[in-house]
């Protein structure tokens, strides 16, 4: 299990280390005189009971003070609606004893399996008050649906890809031990017992064994199950669950709680069909839905993309957000295992051959129980249609059987998707995956840029928010306040006005821009890796931006110098960044604009010495955490035209 300090967290600005005081304030306290005999329920007493099918009877302890003598009390009991108990009139203490058991019997054929009833017992009698506890009790009672799983006393495994989707760990997806248990009454339904606590426990260990603090809590008070409703094992959905699982190490978060795509879908769907039952709507979701449900096959449930939310009690009024982004959420029943699918490819460049062919080399890291890769480069929008062909047989692909790089054949610049088929021991389709790319070829006229590194520098994330200068409703910064970290500044060898910057926000993610003769700056739209729904966040120059938006307001932009740009005299590099997406609509927007800044730290030194020097100095995972899943709905049309009068000359 990973310790929680090689953890980035991709919600909190910075960790922060919570000192917490005590002050006591003196006074005197006279506790209350005992009269009478103290005849009392314990305020401990579980007010939930549960009993057993095989038995016929419970014991509820009644408690007294003074226990001198034989005493014996009587007792009524006012039974709830669907009352199978018997509570006896009268119950007696023993000399010297100072509890006496109140023996409620009931007939096991009338209890159901998950229906809870009871009553109120009250203790009746003059003399009988008590200063320390309650004389009436009110109780349910019922057997529990879930029992245990006979193989490997009912101990399944989890793989999370929920928390992963904002806590990204350096080990990769973690699994551990849950208690699976399955329902007495309806075959197919499961219930995972707390299935975060054993996550939590050693997550604690790990901080605790480097001498770090753990960012997360746990409630262990009560339990925190999550039902599994695998009926259908064709369409298998999760419940919802409150975890008990909080994240502490800022405020902003609160407690983490999941659910199902696909019963949260129906959660919302109730008022639309109040004439339905729950099963009639999640039919309906079943037919309109069906990618976000699970299938359950030879003892493993495995979910596809998406298939569960997550939310956190503070964060964003606590409203789920899509997560399993990665499709690896999976839990397995007892005596099962849960096989590693995982495959990734990482473009490694373009070679060509004596015949000035063009090939794309790709590295595949293939998960421990992946047998065969079957792969075929094409353009992005056929990718769909030719994972079905590799698996029908009609489209022609490349085999992998183990890690390492291949090499794919094109023919001109474009966007491209590497389109792979993932199979077991079996011969069975197990999975998909697409990974995207843009390809250049060595035909149209400009050679593939690669870049040398030139200076170490620190990158200001936020430096400034100039949101409000924009938008209707300004989300202010991608941070939640300016960050600081090293990065190395590296310029083109082919066209040596193009830089990246790298890291940037994101882990695998530069940001690239081209300077002008001017030391004018553009950055054009690009990645960012900050995850959000189902759609990239992207970043460019809000003067790029508005180019393909507003053409109008970009020449107000150009008038009042609102470009990103390079000053040579402090050999600072200042980016007015605009964060936003693309959808079917058109290029949307999150209302966030900020100036970001870049500044090399030794412009005495060799270029070459201080990038080398600083490189060995970055740090491996991000500390900052981006503020929330933004709204990508809101397309440029949230822009305040009304401020463009109002724009100042931009000073850097």
């Amino acid at each position: 299990m990973k310790n929680i300090a090689k953890v980035s967290y991709l919600f909190l600005v910075s960790l922060v280390a919570l000192v917490l005081g005590a002050c006591t304030n003196d006074f005197d306290y006279t506790p209350a005189k005992v009269s009478g005999t103290e005849v009392y329920f314990s305020n401990n007493q579980d007010s939930v009971i549960t009993i057993s099918k095989t038995a016929s009877n419970f014991i509820i302890q009644l408690h007294r003070v003074d226990t001198k003598g034989e005493l014996t009390v009587s007792l009524s009991y006012a039974p709830g609606e669907g009352n199978i108990f018997t509570v006896p009139a009268q119950v007696t203490f023993a000399d010297g004893s100072a509890d006496a058991p109140i023996d409620i019997t009931y007939d096991p054929a009338k209890a159901e399996y998950g229906v809870y009833t009871g009553g109120t017992i009250s203790v009746v009698g003059d003399g009988l008050d008590s200063t320390y506890g309650i004389t009436t009790l009110s109780f349910k009672a019922g057997p529990n649906e879930w029992i245990d799983i006979p193989t490997d006393k009912s101990i399944g495994k989890m793989r999370d890809d929920a928390i992963t989707s904002i806590f990204t760990f350096t080990d990769g997806v973690p699994v551990w031990d849950v208690k699976i248990q399955k329902s007495a009454v309806k075959e197919g339904m499961y219930n995972i017992v707390n299935p975060y606590e054993d996550w939590y426990t050693q997550e604690a260990k790990a901080a605790e064994k480097d001498g770090s603090a753990c960012a997360f809590s746990y409630d262990s008070s009560v339990d925190h199950n999550w039902v599994i409703d695998a009926t259908d094992p064709n369409a298998v959905y999760l419940k919802e669950c409150h975890t008990g699982l909080s994240y502490v190490a800022q405020e902003g978060v609160g407690e983490l709680s999941l659910c199902g795509m696909p019963w949260m879908i129906l959660m919302n769907s109730r008022s639309n069909f109040p004439d339905k039952t729950d099963e009639q709507i999640m039919e309906m979701v079943k037919q309109q839905f069906p990618q976000y449900f699970g299938v359950m096959k030879d003892g493993v449930i495995t979910f596809p993309k998406q298939a569960v939310c997550i939310a956190g009690s503070e964060l964003q009024d606590g409203s789920y957000l899509k997560a399993a982004n990665n499709g690896l959420f999976a839990i397995a029943l007892p005596g099962n295992i849960i096989a590693d699918y995982a495959l990734t490819a990482e473009y490694q460049g373009r070679f060509t051959d004596v015949d000035n062919n063009d090939y794309a080399t790709f590295n595949l890291t293939l998960g421990d129980d992946v047998a065969l890769v079957k792969y075929a480069l094409v353009a992005s929008s056929n990718a769909t249609a030719t994972a079905n062909g590799i698996i029908d047989g009609s489209i022609e692909a490349a085999e992998a059987t183990a890690s390492g790089s291949v090499n794919v054949a094109y023919t001109e610049t474009g966007n491209y998707t590497l389109v792979c088929v993932i199979y077991n021991g079996a011969g069975e389709a197990v999975g998909t995956e697409g990974f995207e790319y843009k390809l250049k070829s060595s035909k149209d006229g400009s050679a593939e840029e690669s870049y040398k590194e030139v200076a170490a520098g620190t990158y200001t994330i936020g430096y400034k928010d100039v949101s409000s200068n924009f938008w209707k409703k300004p989300n202010g910064m991608i941070v939640e306040e300016a960050q600081e970290q090293e990065a190395i500044l590296s310029q083109g060898t082919v066209d040596p006005t193009k830089f990246k910057i790298s890291p940037y926000l994101v882990e695998g993610y530069d940001l690239y821009f081209s300077v002008n003769e001017d030391g004018v700056i553009t950055v054009e739209p690009q990645k960012t890796g900050i995850p959000n729904d189902n759609l990239d966040i992207l970043v460019a120059d809000l003067y790029t931006w508005f180019l393909e938006v507003d053409a109008n307001f970009a020449a107000q932009l150009d008038q009042y110098g609102w470009h990103s740009n390079y000053n040579a005299d402090k050999d600072i590099y200042t980016f007015v960044l605009n964060f936003c997406t693309r959808t079917s609509e058109g290029p949307g927007n999150f209302g966030i604009t900020e100036l970001d800044t870049y500044e090399v730290l030794d412009r005495n030194a060799s270029a070459a010495k201080a990038a080398m020097a600083s490189a060995k100095k970055i740090a491996a995972e991000r500390k900052y955490i981006f503020r929330k899943d933004f709204n990508a709905n809101a397309v440029h049309k949230s822009f305040n035209k009304s401020k463009i009068s109002r724009l100042k000359k931009f000073a850097y």
